[in-house]
């Protein structure tokens, strides 16, 4: 709850168990990540601000442990982009930034089909740094994997014609999942180690990211 930037996290997490609230508050607070949790900006506190002169926020599409994501305009350009704000509180300020503008420069060497491609960095009026990405339409993998076991469950057809009508995914002519699924995973694989060999190490694969 609290990487997917709930702010109330602590309250749903201690409801049957108010008796842990202090202990759990604690904790968190001794790791020094509290203050990155209640400062936080509410999920739509900064749509339609514009940053660098160019990219104009829109609503807040994903957030985490490093920061949050916003769908975005690029306004020069006039296409739909992703920005990535550093959440600051999580870490030393200046560690914290020097590492996420670090591995903005190493990615923006990266060009690969299975990689984002960064289009720029600057810092908000905060002096929060951003990062501008590339924008992918599509669902997350976990959306996908819960919609393939729910077929499953039910006895509905498994191929891949479902993937087109619910996601608009295209299966390249495969007709089996499995056979799809092979491929992501070596498209994946092989986004990682040109990932990898420019120095960045990911560290949070999972299917929802």
């Amino acid at each position: 709850l609290r990487d997917q930037g709930q702010t109330d996290w602590l309250d749903v997490a201690t409801k049957d168990c108010p008796e842990l609230r202090t202990a759990i508050q604690d904790a968190v607070s001794g790791t020094d990540l509290m203050a990155g949790m209640f400062n936080e900006p509410a999920p739509n506190s900064s749509v339609g601000l514009v940053l660098g002169g160019r990219f104009r926020l829109g609503k807040r599409i994903g957030a985490g442990a490093m920061g949050m994501v916003h769908l975005a305009e690029d306004l020069k350009l006039i296409r739909p982009v992703a920005v990535k704000i550093l959440r600051g509180g999580l870490m030393d300020k200046t560690q914290s930034m020097r590492r996420f503008l670090r591995e903005a420069e190493a990615m923006a060497s990266v060009q690969h089909s299975s990689v984002v491609t960064i289009h720029d960095q600057g810092q908000t009026a905060e002096d929060e740094p951003y990062i501008v990405m590339e924008y992918v339409e599509g669902a997350a993998l976990n959306v996908i994997v819960e919609e393939a076991a729910f077929r499953q469950s039910e006895g509905l057809p498994t191929d891949t014609d479902w993937l087109l009508r619910e996601f608009g995914i295209r299966a390249r002519g495969e007709k089996s999942l499995v056979r799809v699924v092979v491929t992501w995973i070596a498209d994946l694989a092989a986004g990682l180690t040109v990932v990898h060999n420019a120095g960045v190490l990911h560290r949070d694969i999972k299917p929802s990211n």
